[in-house]
């Protein structure tokens, strides 16, 4: 096989990395190499494949296939594979290693090997949806939305001559948590640090655990440490989703 004339799919790559060919596709537009047909020269292959050799927001386990992967392209000992390997094989055909296995049996390994496809694919999805930005942001909106009941009820409740209104507290929360995603676009984390303290501080006087501490175990455990640690972990999830969120985007 001559090298200078060697090609290799998006299947071949995304097969062997296993990852969905989608993203593959998506990742060699962005690097700006030429894909016809779904088909890249071996240099471009391995300028591919080193991206996500070295991108630190891929998986242990992709990367070492990555690895794996890129030691085989740049040996040019890889196997292109065919028409027939990446199209698939028509009902009905036989091959040769195929005709002296039972019927039964055959099915059944075909039905074992699409299950186990099946499991694969569908977990794989599952882990590059958790490692989208998409995820990250919906993530930081649901913490957002649920700061902004706290804020809301404890804007009302302070308010002067007990006249709260819903409208305005609503208001002000979405005023003030929201601001936490103009930050979170900027990329100015340390903002988001001043931030997750207020929240905290926020949250604390929203639970008012000192009205009525009688000082006994249960109102430590049920009243004091409970209200602090729910105001800890919201004020700390919004801003570890900040951050990654923030990192991801550098990243890219």
């Amino acid at each position: 096989m001559n090298k200078a004339e060697a090609t290799v799919s998006i299947q071949y790559i995304a097969r062997h990395l296993q990852v969905r060919p989608k993203r593959v596709q998506e990742k060699a537009h962005k690097l700006s190499l030429s894909v016809p047909n779904g088909i890249l020269s071996v240099p471009d292959a391995i300028a591919l494949v080193q991206t996500y050799v070295q991108n630190n927001k891929v998986s242990g386990g992709t990367k070492e296939r990555a690895t794996l992967l890129l030691k085989v392209l740049k040996n040019g000992s890889i196997s292109v594979p065919s028409e027939n390997e990446i199209k698939p094989q028509k009902k009905g055909r036989k091959t040769s290693g195929n005709i002296s296995r039972p019927p039964v049996r055959q099915a059944d390994n075909q039905f074992s090997s699409f299950i186990k496809r099946t499991i694969s694919d569908t977990v794989q999805m599952g882990v590059q949806a958790l490692e989208s930005t998409q995820f990250k942001f919906v993530a930081l909106m649901v913490a957002i939305v649920v700061q902004m009941q706290h804020s809301a009820h404890w804007y009302e409740r302070i308010a002067p001559d007990g006249k709260g209104n819903m409208y305005a507290a609503y208001a002000y929360a979405f005023m003030v948590d929201l601001f936490i995603l103009v930050v979170t676009m900027e990329g100015r984390i340390n903002i988001a640090k001043t931030f997750a303290v207020l929240t905290f501080l926020a949250n604390i006087l929203y639970f008012q655990f000192w009205i009525g501490f009688d000082g006994s175990a249960g109102a430590y455990t049920n009243n004091a440490i409970s209200s602090i640690l729910v105001s800890g972990t919201i004020a700390y999830v919004i801003y570890g989703y900040t951050e990654l969120f923030v990192g991801y985007g550098r990243a890219e």
